[in-house]
């Protein structure tokens, strides 16, 4: 009987935390984002490609 409550605590967590990793991938649409880059030059002459990720959401995971 124990083995049987363990066995279906386990599932439920599980569950539960597959259940929250779907929500966040579905519900997580970037639509305050943007992608900046950056051109600049080095110190020996090589051009430098910088692009970075900003978001003005308060949650992004």
């Amino acid at each position: 009987m124990r083995k049987h409550i363990t066995l279906s605590i386990v599932f439920t967590v599980a569950l539960f935390c597959i259940g929250t990793f779907t929500f966040i991938k579905v519900n997580n649409d970037h639509k305050k984002c943007r992608n900046v880059t950056k051109y600049s030059v080095g110190s020996n002459g090589e051009k430098i490609t910088t692009t970075k990720h900003l978001c003005k959401e308060k949650y992004n995971f």
